[in-house]
Protein backbone atom coordinates (compact mmCIF):
# COMPACT_ATOMS: atom_id res chain seq x y z
CA UNK A 1 0.00 0.00 0.00
CA UNK A 2 1.32 3.51 -0.69
CA UNK A 3 1.74 5.91 1.77
CA UNK A 4 -1.37 8.14 0.62
CA UNK A 5 -3.26 4.96 0.59
CA UNK A 6 -2.08 4.02 4.13
CA UNK A 7 -2.89 7.92 5.28
CA UNK A 8 -6.21 7.87 3.57
CA UNK A 9 -7.09 4.38 5.23
CA UNK A 10 -6.10 5.96 8.84
CA UNK A 11 -8.10 8.73 8.25
CA UNK A 12 -11.22 6.75 7.35
CA UNK A 13 -10.36 4.91 10.57
CA UNK A 14 -9.35 7.69 13.15
CA UNK A 15 -10.78 10.67 11.76
CA UNK A 16 -14.11 10.86 13.47
CA UNK A 17 -11.92 10.41 16.69
CA UNK A 18 -9.67 12.79 16.43
CA UNK A 19 -12.27 15.06 15.03
CA UNK A 20 -14.30 14.67 18.18
CA UNK A 21 -10.93 15.25 20.10
CA UNK A 22 -10.25 18.07 18.55
CA UNK A 23 -13.60 19.89 18.60
CA UNK A 24 -13.62 19.32 22.42
CA UNK A 25 -10.24 21.23 22.64
CA UNK A 26 -11.28 24.04 19.60
CA UNK A 27 -14.88 24.23 20.44
CA UNK A 28 -15.79 24.80 16.74
CA UNK A 29 -16.76 22.15 14.00
CA UNK A 30 -15.25 23.92 11.43
CA UNK A 31 -11.86 24.58 13.42
CA UNK A 32 -11.93 21.07 14.23
CA UNK A 33 -12.36 19.85 10.57
CA UNK A 34 -9.22 21.78 9.61
CA UNK A 35 -7.39 20.70 12.01
CA UNK A 36 -7.58 16.97 11.63
CA UNK A 37 -6.97 17.59 7.94
CA UNK A 38 -3.68 19.39 9.81
CA UNK A 39 -3.04 16.61 11.64
CA UNK A 40 -3.23 14.46 8.46
CA UNK A 41 -1.42 16.55 5.98
CA UNK A 42 1.59 16.59 8.55
CA UNK A 43 1.29 13.09 9.17
CA UNK A 44 1.60 11.96 5.56
CA UNK A 45 4.84 14.79 5.11
CA UNK A 46 6.21 13.10 7.73
CA UNK A 47 5.15 9.09 7.80
CA UNK A 48 6.59 7.67 10.34
CA UNK A 49 7.74 3.81 9.88
CA UNK A 50 5.57 3.12 12.99
CA UNK A 51 3.25 0.03 11.76
CA UNK A 52 1.40 -1.44 14.66
CA UNK A 53 -1.93 -0.35 15.50
CA UNK A 54 -1.75 1.59 19.07
CA UNK A 55 1.39 3.43 18.01
CA UNK A 56 0.27 5.41 14.81
CA UNK A 57 -2.82 5.95 16.70
CA UNK A 58 -0.96 7.47 19.82
CA UNK A 59 0.82 9.36 17.28
CA UNK A 60 -2.16 11.02 15.82
CA UNK A 61 -3.99 11.64 19.10
CA UNK A 62 -0.92 13.06 20.60
CA UNK A 63 -0.42 15.02 17.19
CA UNK A 64 -4.00 16.29 16.90
CA UNK A 65 -4.07 17.59 20.57
CA UNK A 66 -0.57 19.42 20.38
CA UNK A 67 -2.16 20.92 16.88
CA UNK A 68 -5.10 22.22 18.49
CA UNK A 69 -3.23 23.31 21.87
CA UNK A 70 -1.13 25.72 19.47
CA UNK A 71 -4.16 26.92 17.89
CA UNK A 72 -5.84 27.87 21.11
CA UNK A 73 -1.90 29.38 22.12
CA UNK A 74 -2.21 31.56 19.27
CA UNK A 75 -6.12 32.51 19.17
CA UNK A 76 -4.99 33.76 22.99
CA UNK A 77 -2.35 36.21 21.66
CA UNK A 78 -4.30 37.40 19.53
CA UNK A 79 -5.92 40.53 20.35
CA UNK A 80 -9.49 39.15 21.52
CA UNK A 81 -8.20 35.48 23.34
CA UNK A 82 -11.14 33.65 23.32
CA UNK A 83 -14.10 34.15 20.71
CA UNK A 84 -17.54 35.09 22.81
CA UNK A 85 -19.44 32.05 24.10
CA UNK A 86 -15.84 29.93 24.77
CA UNK A 87 -15.37 31.06 28.19
CA UNK A 88 -15.01 28.21 30.70
CA UNK A 89 -18.79 27.43 32.54
CA UNK A 90 -18.35 28.14 35.90
CA UNK A 91 -21.91 29.92 36.68
CA UNK A 92 -20.68 30.59 40.44
CA UNK A 93 -17.68 32.36 39.64
CA UNK A 94 -18.10 35.92 38.62
CA UNK A 95 -15.68 37.50 35.76
CA UNK A 96 -13.09 37.98 38.10
CA UNK A 97 -12.76 34.38 39.26
CA UNK A 98 -13.06 33.25 36.08
CA UNK A 99 -10.16 35.09 34.62
CA UNK A 100 -8.17 34.25 37.27
CA UNK A 101 -8.56 30.77 36.53
CA UNK A 102 -8.16 31.21 32.81
CA UNK A 103 -4.81 33.22 33.69
CA UNK A 104 -3.69 30.11 35.90
CA UNK A 105 -3.94 27.32 33.86
CA UNK A 106 -2.38 28.71 30.61
CA UNK A 107 0.38 29.75 33.31
CA UNK A 108 0.33 26.00 34.19
CA UNK A 109 -0.03 25.12 30.32
CA UNK A 110 2.70 26.98 29.26
CA UNK A 111 5.62 25.90 32.40
CA UNK A 112 4.39 22.20 31.23
CA UNK A 113 5.92 19.89 28.60
CA UNK A 114 4.48 18.29 26.13
CA UNK A 115 3.43 14.96 28.10
CA UNK A 116 2.16 16.79 30.65
CA UNK A 117 -0.10 19.12 29.09
CA UNK A 118 -1.34 16.09 27.16
CA UNK A 119 -1.87 14.32 29.89
CA UNK A 120 -4.02 17.30 32.00
CA UNK A 121 -6.15 17.50 28.84
CA UNK A 122 -7.14 14.02 28.76
CA UNK A 123 -7.83 14.08 32.45
CA UNK A 124 -8.96 16.98 33.95
CA UNK A 125 -10.40 17.99 30.03
CA UNK A 126 -11.57 14.72 28.32
CA UNK A 127 -12.39 12.68 31.78
CA UNK A 128 -9.98 9.73 30.92
CA UNK A 129 -8.76 7.85 33.40
CA UNK A 130 -5.60 7.73 34.48
CA UNK A 131 -5.22 4.18 33.07
CA UNK A 132 -7.01 5.49 29.70
CA UNK A 133 -4.41 7.91 30.13
CA UNK A 134 -1.50 5.86 29.93
CA UNK A 135 -2.02 4.06 27.25
CA UNK A 136 -2.69 6.99 24.72
CA UNK A 137 0.46 8.81 25.89
CA UNK A 138 2.52 5.48 26.41
CA UNK A 139 3.87 5.32 29.17
CA UNK A 140 2.90 3.50 32.60
CA UNK A 141 -0.25 4.95 34.82
CA UNK A 142 2.76 4.73 37.75
CA UNK A 143 3.98 7.94 35.45
CA UNK A 144 0.87 9.44 34.65
CA UNK A 145 0.26 9.89 38.65
CA UNK A 146 3.61 11.08 38.98
CA UNK A 147 2.80 13.82 36.49
CA UNK A 148 -0.24 14.77 37.97
CA UNK A 149 1.35 15.11 41.03
CA UNK A 150 4.16 17.57 39.52
CA UNK A 151 0.89 19.88 37.90
CA UNK A 152 -0.82 19.96 41.22
CA UNK A 153 2.29 21.30 42.62
CA UNK A 154 2.16 23.63 39.93
CA UNK A 155 -1.12 24.92 40.79
CA UNK A 156 -4.79 24.22 41.03
CA UNK A 157 -6.59 22.38 38.59
CA UNK A 158 -10.07 21.19 38.66
CA UNK A 159 -11.01 17.51 37.12
CA UNK A 160 -7.13 16.71 37.94
CA UNK A 161 -9.40 13.93 40.77
CA UNK A 162 -8.38 9.90 40.24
Amino acid sequence: MTHRGRVEQLYREWGPLLYRRCLRILGDGSEAEDAVQDVFLKFLERLPRHHERGTTLNLLYRMSTNHCLNLLRRRRLTPGGLPEGHEPPCPQAGPAEVAGRRLALAEILDAADETDRLILYLVAHDGLTQEEAAEIVGISRRAVVKRIAKIRRTGPVEGMGR
